[in-house]
């Protein structure tokens, strides 16, 4: 299922991930390989639906499940995985009858009058003429469909009894997992007065004709610097190219001259930049990894520089199927990724034996310890 509450582009990926997971497994087990494999992987819109935890909650756009179904597709690339998908328009009008209030009768009548009749099938749907209902009717179906709603809003199936209290699902719905967010960068006008970087790098941008503010945040190993600018796109350039360059050439101003003091790491950001575009190397890992590990053949990356291929390197480095290197001279040097030998990955695996043991600890464990006890490893981990 598509759009849940709280899911990220990590989550959607991870259904590309579990496909691969599930090939690789096939491999590995299947007595008779030449027979071949099918994997099929379906997915639907989330459609909140009354008397349940998330009957608050909004579907997502339209314009967005469409973005994850084609993040999906991207990431499913064998041709031994099959990917359907529900249609956007029948999820859409699903969401809108479901949280309907009594005014919906009225779009029912005249939708059935121009003819939407058996819409079950897709030959016979059309949302065209739906939505010329409700503007008839003067409803607007987002309403419905894609609001979040207040806890102490009165729903229109409050008065029908399903065994299930309000009172519960809000409860429930409090239980969702949140995203932890990162703590920002305190980023400041006042450690940027008097910092040579932070100088150096105003300078920089007014040559450039950029507009903008330079703020900045010292720590132990280094400075961080961050350009507040509406242009940003001029500043990060073709993925990032034009911020490593400044990057560097603050670097060089900074560390000129600097024998004694020590080398000064600078680290130069706008508009958050930086972590985003980890994010999707992180992804990219993942997607790459999960394609190697079904391949069983390894796969080469473009050229990057190299805080990406650390961040790459950084991603998989635990990953139990996969092994990373670079290869190449600078500027043309990449990363690869190949499939790990099947020894290295039964050792790093617990065998059966120690897996139970371990289960059998946790469980003596939790039998013995009093409850409350300030000993509580998971007490002390919170």
């Amino acid at each position: 299922m598509l759009g849940l509450p709280t899911e990220t582009d990590e989550d959607v990926l991870g259904i590309a991930d579990l496909a691969a997971r599930v090939m690789h497994t096939w491999r590995e087990s299947a007595s008779n390989k030449n027979r071949g494999v099918r994997i099929t992987v379906s997915t639907s819109w989330f459609v909140p639906k009354p008397h349940t935890a998330f009957q608050w909650e909004p579907q997502i756009s339209k314009e967005e499940y469409e973005r994850r179904v084609a993040l999906l597709r991207e990431a499913i690339k064998t041709k031994t995985v099959t990917y359907n998908w529900h249609d956007s328009d029948t999820s859409f009008l699903e969401a809108v009858l479901a949280r309907g209030d009594r005014r919906m009768c009225k779009v029912l009548e005249t939708a059935w009058r121009k003819g939407s009749k058996l819409d079950a099938w897709e030959e016979y749907f059309s949302l065209d003429r739906w939505l010329e209902a409700f503007e008839e009717c003067g409803l607007d179906p987002h309403f419905y469909a894609n609001r979040t709603r207040s806890l102490d809003e009165k729903m229109p199936w409050d008065m029908i009894s399903s065994g299930v209290t309000t009172a519960y699902l809000r409860r429930e719905r409090e239980r969702k997992p949140e995203r932890p967010e990162k703590p920002a960068i305190p980023y400041s006008l006042e450690a940027a007065q008097d910092n040579p970087g932070a100088i150096f790098l105003q300078g920089l941008i007014q040559h450039m004709g950029v507009e903008g503010q330079v703020l900045a945040y010292v720590e132990e190993e280094g400075i961080r610097l961050c350009v507040d600018t509406p242009t940003m796109g001029v500043l990060i350039g073709h993925r990032g190219e034009t911020l490593d360059a400044m990057q560097y050439l603050t670097s060089l101003a900074v560390n000129r001259n600097r024998k004694e003091e020590g080398y000064t790491r600078v680290t130069l950001d706008t508009e958050g930049y930086r972590e985003k575009r980890e994010e999707t190397l992180a992804r990219l890992a993942r997607k790459i990894a999960g394609q190697v590990k079904a391949s069983g053949r390894p796969r080469e990356l473009e050229p990057m520089n190299p805080y990406e291929r650390r961040v790459l390197h950084a991603s998989l480095q635990n990953n139990p199927y996969v092994v990373t290197h670079s290869e190449g001279e600078e500027p043309n040097r990449r990363v690869v990724i190949s499939p790990k030998p099947r020894e290295a990955r039964k050792e790093q695996r617990p065998s059966k034996e120690k897996q139970q043991r371990l289960v059998e600890e946790v469980e003596t464990v939790e039998i013995i310890r009093p409850a409350g006890d300030a000993s509580d490893p998971t007490q002390e981990q919170e």
